[in-house]
């Protein structure tokens, strides 16, 4: 305790970030179970956003029980998975609404040049929004040219984003359900490739990697947020503009949820 004697920490909880607290009030919420080893935190001098666990906390851990398992018939993961496709859905809206500029009017424009190349830059588009979405929620600034950090890698970006959409377009043409499995088992390889500086093909297998085990939840996630995403289409198409980026904040946000479910991750 010595090194955070004199520290300030924020944590995320429930995809809300809460802090600064002291070194007293930090040690509180750990032996009340409210931060456990994986939840995020921040202080000075770290370079980014860790679970507790791996941070100079990790000893004081070893104080708290671990908690009580949970009967294997109490925890059902379909109902987790609707549970996070609220969350996501809720704090999508939540982040266009404190940043309207870019998540808003940077969608807008970057839609508009995008329609011009026929959807070829969708991967370079979605990259954009999940880059917003991990400045969001490490509590940096969003601005309205981050939207464009999507051109960043553009090759491969742009060849993360066609495999996506080419998978999933295909997948439809045999049914629906092809098309949602192909673009779940997928669902990552954009900010992988994006915000993980990963290859395309290693891109594609920490993508199944994540979503391993859980492809039907994912299907189903991917279902959910494309209804969402396109129904602004009902309102002569003009709140398209408004839904369409809900898509990518989604999913987005469901990859900072899960990006660490992967051991292939970088941390």
């Amino acid at each position: 305790m010595d090194e955070t004697t004199n520290r300030s920490w924020y944590y995320v909880i429930n995809n809300a970030q809460s802090g600064p607290v002291g070194a007293q009030e930090i040690t509180a919420l750990i032996q009340s179970g409210r931060i456990t080893r994986d939840t995020l935190v921040w202080s000075e001098g770290m370079a980014t956003w860790l679970p507790a666990g791996q941070t100079e906390l990790a000893p004081q851990f070893a104080q708290v029980p671990p908690p009580m398992a949970r009967p294997p018939q109490a925890n059902n993961g379909a109902e987790g998975q609707a549970a996070s496709i609220g969350a996501c859905l809720s704090e999508a809206f939540g982040l266009i609404k404190k940043y309207p500029g870019p998540f808003l009017l940077g969608n807008i424009v970057f839609m508009i040049i995008s329609s011009f190349t026929g959807g070829l830059l969708i991967g370079n588009w979605y990259a954009g929004v999940m880059l917003m979405v991990r400045k969001a929620r490490a509590g940096e600034p969003v601005e309205f040219g981050d939207i464009f950090k999507g051109f960043d890698r553009f090759g491969l970006v742009l060849g993360a984003g066609l495999i996506f959409s080419f998978a999933v377009g295909l997948g439809m043409l045999f049914f629906i359900i092809p098309g949602l499995l192909a673009g779940a088992y997928l669902l990552y390889v954009v900010p992988l490739v994006a915000l993980e500086e990963m290859s395309i093909g290693d891109a594609i297998k920490a993508s199944g990697k994540m979503v391993e085990g859980h492809l039907w939840n994912h299907a189903l996630f991917l279902f959910v947020i494309s209804l969402v995403g396109l129904s602004g289409v009902i309102l002569c198409y003009v709140g398209v503009f408004v839904t369409a980026p809900l898509i990518p904040i989604a999913i987005g946000l469901a990859f900072e949820n899960n990006r660490r479910a992967s051991g292939e991750i970088r941390p």
